[in-house]
């Protein structure tokens, strides 16, 4: 037994790395908006609580939804309120293990395994996040402390009620908790002491099996059987992928998620140091996880390394016995390993576009700055409901398309037509996988074939346009021809003089040469006589619809822009330009003829007025 000084030296450093975790869970908490199945949390839990706890609503059990239910009625339901059940959530798991590895190995153990799970990013990424996977590793961390001190003592019947009732709640948190319970159950039938005790433990997958009973129309819904699941692209998902995920983020690019691969080997090394009987059941824990979601992938709707947070707790015990097992003096540069490749995990979740949670609040927001009398604004598909609800609503008209009916039934192209001919100017938000509800794009050719194209942008998970009103044609001819592939046939110009604040249109009809050699963006430029750059509109043609590279020779093809004029822009004469330029290189395509000294065209000049 160590010194009462060790021990309360060792508390203290406990508390420490606790309290860092803390703080790492609610540092920038708020720099990212709600991402759907967050709002969709949030939208679910607002209702009484017989609708969250009724069967056949939700594909998830209940538990969570229901204390979410309670936590906003207090905090309320704005993003830093609503995530932080799951900052607390979090923060007890990093206690919760520190204790889970002093109780299985020595004391430096659990201090080892609280500085790990302190700076895990994935551990922070689901801290940070308004759903259930939190809440569902803390009761799967949890019911295994809870199972071992019974291991201890098993004829404490204290003990044992205890553990059943973390488990209950953690088969009623998540389904994969349900595959951390029949770890627990082959060490119960494993220890003589325990064994007695199996039918008892047995009982909270009997009230899983009741649940999923009443839900099993609702499930039978989304499951399926896709064999594919098993080829060599899922298996790796899950064998591969995921314990990399686990042990080092899921929010690193993959040229910088190799070293991952180094700290699972880590952990293995502590799975083969280990001499106690105990201590190797606790690979079980997270062998158990990954081969079950690999068993089920055929059947699940989709399979997301989030799923396996139930096994996180068990693979930082592991980690931090494998870095205690090696010499002493290569400790701490494991250590310092473990901590560099989660905050750059980190580092990427907060500053990198491509890892955000979501963007639907500042799509909304962008509407809201730009918007003007007259505009309306376009929902595609219903996915998107519970984020309107959310964060909006626009003070524009609002046309839901393929809510209340597919997007092929001829009301949707009704809808589109009340639409165009009620404004002046149009915000198409599509959002979701397009290819569900729309693979054939039809809204963005619809409008197309309506209006022009004014403005795009990305946003996670969505995109917004704008498109303008309008009957302009390419009827001046004009032929330039760009780098022996594509030729400009004509164009035309809404208007040669305007005010500042307004929409320039402008029509260009192209024909393919030869087979174009790759998808260029065509750019439509509006430059002030210093050359500087006041309006343009990039993209591929129609919209992304019809790809350069897809054109055949002879193609003609006619792209319709709007050049949005800023209100505060000095009136003068201003020159249209238009070219291509590959995206990947950024690298434009010269003008036949001018001897690789021009990459682009002007189409005229128009005057801007005062507003």
């Amino acid at each position: 037994m160590a010194a009462p000084g060790q021990q309360q030296r060792t508390l203290a450093v406990c508390a420490a790395l606790v309290l860092l975790a803390f703080a790492l869970r609610v540092a920038g908490m708020q720099r990212q908006d709600l991402w759907g199945d967050e709002a969709f949390s949030v939208r679910f839990s607002a209702q009484a609580l017989p609708q969250i706890v009724r069967p056949g609503v939700e594909t998830h059990p209940p538990l969570y939804h229901a204390l979410l239910h309670y936590w906003m009625a207090v905090a309320g339901n704005r993003p830093l309120a609503v995530r932080y059940l799951s900052v607390l959530t979090g923060t007890l798991l990093v206690a919760t293990c520190c204790k889970l590895g002093r109780s299985l190995f020595l004391r430096p153990v659990g201090v080892t395994t609280a500085a790990i799970a302190s700076v895990s990013a994935f551990g922070i990424y689901y801290s940070q996040e308004a759903r259930m996977y939190a809440l569902a590793a803390l009761l799967c961390a949890l019911a295994t402390l809870l199972l071992l001190r019974l291991q201890a003592r098993p004829r404490q019947t204290g003990r044992l009620w205890t553990w059943l009732l973390a488990v209950t709640l953690a088969l009623f948190t998540h389904y994969y908790c349900a595959l951390v319970w029949l770890a627990h159950l082959f060490l119960l039938a494993a220890r003589r002491s325990l064994r007695s005790r199996l039918w008892l433990g047995i009982l909270p997958g009997a009230a899983l099996a009741v649940w999923v009973l009443a839900q099993r129309a609702f499930l039978g819904e989304r499951a399926g059987l896709r064999w594919q699941a098993w080829d060599w692209a899922g298996s790796r998902a899950i064998w591969l992928d995921a314990p990399r995920a686990l042990l080092a983020g899921a929010t690193l690019p993959p040229a910088q998620a190799w070293p991952a691969y180094g700290l699972l080997a880590v952990a293995l090394w502590g799975v083969w140091q280990v001499r106690h009987t105990t201590q190797r059941w606790l690979a079980l824990c997270v062998l158990l996880p990954l081969l079950g979601a690999w068993l089920l992938a055929p059947v699940m709707p989709f399979f997301n390394v989030r799923f396996l947070i139930v096994a996180l707790p068990a693979f930082w015990v592991l980690l931090a016995a494998g870095v205690q097992a090696a010499p002493r003096g290569l400790r701490p540069l494991l250590l310092a390993a473990v901590l560099c490749i989660n905050l750059l995990g980190l580092y990427h979740y907060h500053f990198t576009a491509a890892f955000a949670k979501g963007g639907y609040g500042r799509l909304l927001d962008t509407v809201r700055a730009q918007a003007q009398a007259g505009d309306g604004l376009l929902l595609a598909h219903s996915a998107q409901s519970a984020l309107y609800e959310y964060y909006g609503p626009v003070a524009l008209p609002l046309y839901k398309l393929a809510w209340d009916f597919p997007w092929t039934d001829a009301r949707s192209t009704a809808l589109l037509d009340t639409a165009a001919n009620a404004h002046t100017r149009l915000w198409l938000l599509s959002f979701g996988d397009a290819q569900a509800y729309d693979p054939q794009r039809s809204f963005q050719q619809g409008l197309s074939q309506r209006a022009f194209l004014a403005w795009h942008g990305d946003f996670t998970d969505a995109t917004l346009d704008l498109f303008v009103r309008g009957d302009t044609r390419p009827n001046r001819a004009r032929s330039a021809t760009f780098a022996g592939q594509l030729r400009l046939d004509a164009f035309g110009l809404s208007a040669d003089q305007l005010p500042a604040g307004s929409s320039l249109q402008v029509a260009t009809r192209w024909q393919a040469l030869a087979a174009p050699a790759a998808n260029y963006t065509l750019f439509t430029h509006l430059l002030g006589a210093d050359g500087s750059l006041v309006a343009q509109v990039d993209g591929q043609p129609q919209g992304g619809l019809r790809p350069t590279g897809s054109w055949p020779v002879g193609a003609q093809i006619t792209e319709r822009v709007a050049l949005q004029l800023p209100r505060t822009m000095q009136p003068g004469s201003y020159a249209v330009q238009v070219g291509w330029y590959r995206l990947d290189t950024l690298q434009r395509l010269a003008v036949d003829g001018s001897g690789g000294l021009q990459n682009s065209v002007e189409l005229g000049s128009v005057v801007v007025t005062a507003p």
